[in-house]
């Protein structure tokens, strides 16, 4: 591809895609400021179509979202002075900060942070079918709501007249997995990216609300 192919392949995205992305480049959180390069580089890659990398930049943006929302809910939001940095984060950091996915989510719920549908929707949704499958590389939960077995007709040049019916399964053969990635990615990413974006706010605003009473 060639720097001018390039330049008209972003143009013909840009045309296509930015103005139904461009609400999410006005992020204006205080509490989480330090996601803005993120969902700044998350919404590019929707807008270039790039699925898999904003599903699985969106699944860590979710992950540590979750783990620094526990971490400040317990410092407290207040103005310290720098040299009691290390000792107010100490402690909270450590406990938090490499909780499982799973654990993430019953904490912040048994916190408030998040609500029941929010709850419910990360650990039904996000945690088997985007978390395991984009992260890990594991696609079997995606894979499983394939048919076990796929037809398919196989002919030869020496027999043009004959066509045989097999079967295979797909759902292990690695080119078949990669293709329905792809798929699932595309009609997928735009939603998990906007659940998320949302969430940073809900959370910022119960955390504001909690230290607030």
């Amino acid at each position: 591809m060639s720097k001018q192919e390039y330049s008209k392949f972003l143009e013909d995205r840009a045309k296509k895609n930015f103005e139904k992305q461009s609400k999410y480049f006005d992020f204006d959180s205080t509490l989480f400021a330090e996601f803005r390069p993120l969902i700044y580089q998350i919404n590019n890659s929707l807008i270039v179509e790039s699925h898999v990398p904003a599903l699985t930049a969106t699944n860590y943006l979710v992950e540590r979202l979750l783990k620094i929302a526990l971490i400040y809910n317990e410092v407290k939001i207040e103005s310290v002075e720098l040299e009691r940095l290390n000792s107010l984060y100490d402690l909270p950091n450590k406990k938090y900060i490499k909780l499982n996915f799973d654990k993430s989510i019953e904490k912040c719920r048994n916190l408030g942070l998040i609500n029941n549908s929010e709850r419910n929707f990360l650990d039904t949704k996000i945690r088997p079918l985007i978390r395991n499958s984009y992260s890990h590389g594991d696609p079997t939960k995606i894979t499983n709501t394939l048919p076990k077995k796929t037809k398919a007709y196989v002919g030869s040049f020496s027999e043009p007249g004959k066509i045989d019916e097999i079967d295979f399964e797909k759902h292990f053969i690695p080119t078949f997995q990669s293709q329905l990635f792809n798929e699932f990615a595309e009609q997928n990413s735009k939603t998990y990216f906007d659940f998320a974006y949302n969430l940073i706010s809900n959370i910022e605003d119960r955390i504001n609300y909690f230290h607030k009473k």
